[in-house]
């Protein structure tokens, strides 16, 4: 939490950033600035907070949703945290992924393109070509924009804003004195709200009391997590192993979900070391994660499948335990109908 003392240096930086926001807003509600439609539906994923509310989980999630109704299914993403600059195509849905890895594109691209592999992917900073690109090369049925909220210059036929459950009062303040990236108010431009990761926050009474004054349809979504071995250099069996203290690092937007999941489901945490959402690792990252478990005895490292695809090329020496999350939406029936009713 920000001292009282940071704060009050940050609330300029708060105005300029507010009067940029709102500008912008001005503009595409008159008119001065326009969104352009795509010649094929498009779903909005996004947030009013950075990071940590569960955008690539749900991505993945509506693919494989919208795919079992037999629609063709393209990404179209922005790419944070990576190498390779300009606007290029992760993955046609087809081929493998032999020439390109998380650095080159991103975390959560790489990872959506390992999960969803007949999906085409697409990053492009500027979303409207993007999608051009898309439609072109691929004619999808629907366009799934991910992280689209604030990026108003494509039209959506449906936009979903996931604000997470654990989200604190102060949070929502603007950035940067708090976590909003626009004004509460804005998220009346959404479709639907999802309240995620419902399951780990005992009391969020703010947030239910704020988010029924919007008279939007919001529903909630469950995290759900597992645990697998991927790389065990251990003579322990999977169940033995997770019996012993763990070691959990991550460079993810959420770190308390990790936490709080992490313990639902039985691990004995001895030590944590956690890096900026997005990063990127290298070799002495990992060495100083496996010093770090070693010094305090910790027989495993445990991490999350978004950190995983940027390390599993990397030699560690001790045994990897990757922790999956998945959605679980209270009220599919309603989702289902929003979409078919947006979509169709």
């Amino acid at each position: 939490m920000k001292s009282k003392h940071i704060i009050r240096i940050l609330y300029p930086l708060t105005f300029f950033y507010w009067i940029i926001v709102f500008c912008k807003n001005i503009f595409y509600k008159y008119g001065i600035f326009s969104s352009q439609k795509l010649p094929c539906s498009v779903i909005s994923v996004g947030n009013l907070t950075l990071g940590g509310t569960g955008k690539t989980i749900l991505v993945i999630y509506l693919a494989k949703l919208l795919q079992k109704k037999n629609k063709k299914v393209a990404i179209l993403t922005r790419g944070y945290g990576r190498k390779k600059r300009g606007h290029f195509l992760v993955t046609d849905g087809q081929s493998t992924l032999k020439n390109i890895n998380a650095n080159h594109c991103g975390d959560e691209p790489f990872l959506m393109a390992k999960v969803l592999k007949e999906t085409p992917i697409m990053i492009d900073k500027n979303r409207y070509r993007g999608g051009l690109n898309l439609v072109k090369k691929f004619q999808p049925d629907v366009i799934i924009l991910d992280d689209g909220f604030q990026h108003q210059s494509i039209f959506r036929d449906l936009d979903i804003v996931l604000i997470n459950a654990q989200d604190r009062q102060v949070d929502h303040k603007i950035l940067p004195v708090g976590l909003l990236r626009e004004p509460w108010k804005n998220i009346n431009r959404s479709d639907l709200i999802i309240l995620t990761k419902h399951n780990l926050r005992s009391d969020n009474s703010y947030l239910l009391k704020k988010l029924k004054n919007t008279n939007k349809t919001i529903l909630k979504a469950h995290l759900s997590s597992q645990l697998s071995i991927l790389c065990n250099r251990s003579q322990l069996e999977f169940n033995e192993l997770i019996e012993e203290p763990a070691f959990v690092f991550a460079g993810i937007g959420d770190t308390k979900s990790l936490i709080r999941s992490t313990v639902n489901l039985g691990v004995k945490i001895s030590g944590t070391k956690f890096f900026k959402d997005h990063h990127l690792y290298n070799k002495t990252d990992l060495k100083d994660v496996c010093r770090a478990a070693r010094v305090i005895d910790a027989k495993y490292l445990l991490t999350t499948e978004k950190d995983w695809v940027k390390i599993e090329n990397f030699t560690i020496d001790l045994p990897i335990v990757i922790l999956s999350a998945r959605f679980k939406i209270d009220s599919k029936n309603q989702l289902n109908k929003l979409i078919e009713q947006k979509i169709n």
